[in-house]
């Protein structure tokens, strides 16, 4: 398996943050020297940085999940 390719399936776990730290030290270490996995990490974080703007939390209306709990209840 090449550097690069074990740094992009790293890729996603690094944005989920859920490495552990060697795997932390091997992107790090790799995407400081390789543009185009950089250039990768960059445009996925951008991305998912704009998704993550365009979801918002609503509150809920009261009562809402009383009743649902009730309908809920009705059906079993």
């Amino acid at each position: 398996m090449s550097e690069c390719t074990k740094c992009l399936e790293i890729l996603e776990l690094m944005l989920d943050k859920e490495t552990d730290g060697d795997q932390e030290e091997f992107f790090s270490s790799h995407i400081e020297n390789c543009i185009p996995c950089l250039n990768h990490y960059e445009l996925e974080q951008k991305i998912k940085d704009y998704i993550k703007s365009k979801i918002t939390s609503r509150p809920i209306p009261d009562g809402l999940a009383e009743e649902i709990r009730s309908q809920i209840v009705r059906l079993t």
